[in-house]
């Protein structure tokens, strides 16, 4: 017995449903990569924080040993910079840690949130911003020297704008 045209449902043929499994992978990548960039920010905050603590004789040996490492025109530079005594290098570094600790902090919660919401397959806009925030070599850490962060954003990006990628994110929003 066969079937005629009018006797199949709309749908037909049948419609495979798309491999929504394919961008969750990538977001849990992404979450990695944020929790180690928060990681390595609260190692950069706790080292800011650190040198802010030094008693006043340790910064010292710390600025003359630094300056004994320094030839006459990189000293005339840190000078020229105000960084004249023990006490102008500790704000100096204080300041870059501290500041260098809340980038990467912050950088680092579109990274999470882009593979939560690849994860769940939602908002497809904020998982391609978490992905770019990823591979962003100096505001993520993980990405400075080419390696995690950019290799995880990369893959992220590529399987986000594939079809199948397109279809997952819009199959679940519908």
């Amino acid at each position: 017995m066969s079937f005629g045209p009018e006797e199949y449902p709309e749908s037909y043929p049948p419609q495979a449903a798309p491999n929504t499994g394919r961008v969750v992978l990538p977001g849990v990548f992404l979450i990695v990569t944020a929790a180690i960039n928060l990681v390595l920010a609260g190692f950069v905050g706790l080292g800011g924080y650190t040198y802010s603590q030094l008693p006043h004789a340790e910064m010292q040996l710390v600025f003359d040993d630094f300056q004994g490492k320094l030839n006459a025109e990189q000293r005339a530079q840190l000078t020229q910079m105000g960084i004249t005594g023990p006490e102008d290098l500790r704000n100096f570094i204080v300041r870059w840690f501290l500041g260098l600790a809340a980038v990467w902090g912050l950088v680092a919660l579109p990274t999470l949130l882009g593979g939560i919401l690849a994860c769940a397959r939602k908002a497809r806009g904020l998982a391609i911003l978490g992905a770019i925030t990823a591979l962003l070599p100096i505001v993520s850490p993980s990405a400075c020297p080419c390696i995690f962060g950019m290799a995880v954003g990369i893959w992220a990006l590529v399987v986000f704008f594939s079809p199948d990628g397109i279809a997952a994110f819009q199959h679940r929003e519908s």
